[in-house]
């Protein structure tokens, strides 16, 4: 038997062995995720397309151990327009809805009592262009993001097969272009809250 004395058991390595097993079990399972989204963005690009607004995003998928997959859907409004000339009347784009895949850290994330996880995704969106408050064109932009989510789980998550998680997101996203004539090319910064369940 151990000595006690002579092979100290490290009460961290012992804690963090605990939590392993709980959120990691070694016969790896899938386990349906679901995950929701809503913050506040901020858009700006060198060639003028600027604004502010909201997002609210869901997603659905299954996670493994070290890594999940989702797909999601999501709804972008706000006040975002282009100059496209001074005696021009300028290009608004009110609405984008679209979606996309990810992938994530899966239950890697889960640490402790908290969460922290990495979620790079690629959104395809379509939206109106709007001019002298007429829509004009379509416009179709495409393009990847990195969302940080940061939180914390229910206390008794280590003891329960599905958890529920509670956090800040941050998120950053480049949209490319446009699978149409109407391109819209920007960056939207975006902060606020996040929901998980897995």
């Amino acid at each position: 038997m151990p000595n006690r004395a002579t092979d100290p058991v490290d009460p961290v390595a012992a804690l963090q062995a605990h939590y392993a097993r709980a959120y990691r079990p070694a016969h790896n399972p899938a386990r349906l995720y679901l995950g929701t989204r809503a913050a506040a963005i901020v858009a700006g690009d060198s060639e003028g397309v600027r604004g502010r607004g909201a997002v609210l995003r869901a997603e659905v998928g299954h996670t493994w151990n070290w890594v999940g997959y989702a797909i999601g859907f999501t709804f972008v409004g706000g006040t975002f327009q282009r100059d496209v000339g001074n005696e021009q009347p300028r290009d608004r784009y009110p609405v984008l809805i679209g979606g996309g895949p990810s992938i994530s850290l899966g239950r890697l994330s889960l640490l402790r009592r908290s969460f922290f996880d990495l979620r790079i995704a690629y959104d395809f969106l379509y939206g109106s262009v709007y001019r002298d408050n007429e829509a004009h064109s379509r416009t179709a932009p495409h393009g990847p993001r990195l969302d940080i989510d940061l939180g914390l789980l229910a206390m008794d998550a280590e003891t329960r097969r599905r958890r529920h998680g509670l956090g800040a997101t941050l998120g950053v996203q480049r949209l490319l272009g446009s699978f149409t004539d109407a391109d819209l090319q920007t960056t939207m910064i975006s902060i606020g809250l996040v929901y998980k369940f897995s």
